[in-house]
């Protein structure tokens, strides 16, 4: 345990996955296109137009489209399944 007074050093593993948490919160706040045209705003700069959201939707409708177009996905999703186990005789 740390002393009073004395910050505690963290494993090498904790700091690298408190930075990716971080840097994970970090992100998810600025694709909040709310969030961001706020953050600017007390700048006093302008936020673009652009609109991550819906950029987002179409791009994940975009590649779902073309997964179902190009893979047999139905097979897939079977292949993914457990297999159904039956008792011994």
């Amino acid at each position: 345990m740390a002393e009073i007074g004395r910050p505690m050093i963290l494993p090498d593993y904790d700091s690298r996955l408190l930075l990716l948490l971080a840097g994970i919160a970090i992100d998810a706040l600025f694709s909040s296109d709310p969030f961001r045209h706020t953050f600017l705003a007390r700048f006093g700069t302008a936020a673009s137009t652009f609109a991550y959201e819906p950029m987002i939707e179409t791009v994940l409708d975009s590649l779902a489209d073309y997964l179902e177009q190009h893979l047999d996905v139905a097979a897939l999703l079977a292949a993914a399944r457990p297999p159904r186990l039956t008792r011994a005789a």
